[in-house]
């Protein structure tokens, strides 16, 4: 239900007359979170541990609340913005198309369900994309991606134009990868930063050390361990 249309038109190229596209974002956004599941499990513990330190924050503010929680969300997507902020940082400074977010919606769900946390899911969903990726390249052929609900929408239908536009995003994900497997063993603090630095901008990198380090204090005050050491 609901194909459409839509057209496809660039200014800038006088050349390009323009096309109708053949599109079901309603088709696809269904599948999506059809085959996207949700660990309860996770989210069982992640609600108890936010609720625990709400009612020990003394904070007289409130935040406005996110529309869904992070921790409502299943793996894969928050392994999906992870993938897509990652792309953003390595395409910020280079000429040309990036690859598609639809498309790489599209293979992280179909990779889904894998691991119950964040981080395990964002480490298979990066393998499972290099090895993609990978066997179109070895294969001297270019990624095709198309909608479930919808053959005829196809996500890759304007990236890649060519092998060296694959291949350098399969350089991509081998660095995605390689970094976060320096992080996969109980990885200094230090170290985490760096990858998350590298990763997804000193921005995210300093927000996430930033909250580490404002839990772990909140943790030695309750514990009493500041005073015994001024103590000693």
């Amino acid at each position: 239900p609901r194909v459409s249309e839509i057209f496809h038109h660039r200014p800038e190229e006088p050349r390009d007359d323009g096309k109708r596209v053949v599109a079901n974002p309603f088709g696809f956004a269904e599948w999506f979170n059809e085959v996207t599941p949700r660990f309860r499990g996770f989210e069982e513990f992640y609600e108890g541990q936010s609720r625990a330190l709400d009612r020990r924050s003394k904070a007289e503010t409130e935040d406005v609340p996110e529309p869904v929680p992070a921790y409502l969300k299943p793996p894969a997507v928050i392994a999906l913005q992870l993938i897509k902020r990652f792309r953003n940082v390595r395409y910020d400074r280079r000429d040309g198309r990036q690859p598609p977010s639809v498309m790489l919606a599209c293979l992280v769900a179909n990779f889904a369900g894998q691991s119950g946390t964040p981080y395990g899911e964002l480490l298979h969903q990066a393998r499972s994309l290099r090895r993609h990726v990978e066997q179109w390249q070895v294969g001297g052929r270019l990624i095709h991606v198309a909608n479930p609900r919808c053959p005829d929408d196809v996500f890759t239908d304007r990236w890649p134009a060519n092998l060296n536009e694959q291949g350098l995003f399969l350089q991509d994900l081998a660095y995605l990868v390689g970094q976060l497997e320096r992080i996969e063993h109980d990885a200094p603090l230090e170290v985490i930063a760096d990858v998350f630095a590298r990763l997804f901008g000193e921005e995210i990198a300093s927000t996430v050390i930033r909250e580490f380090a404002d839990s772990t204090g909140r943790q030695i005050e309750r514990h009493g361990l500041i005073t015994d050491y001024r103590a000693g």
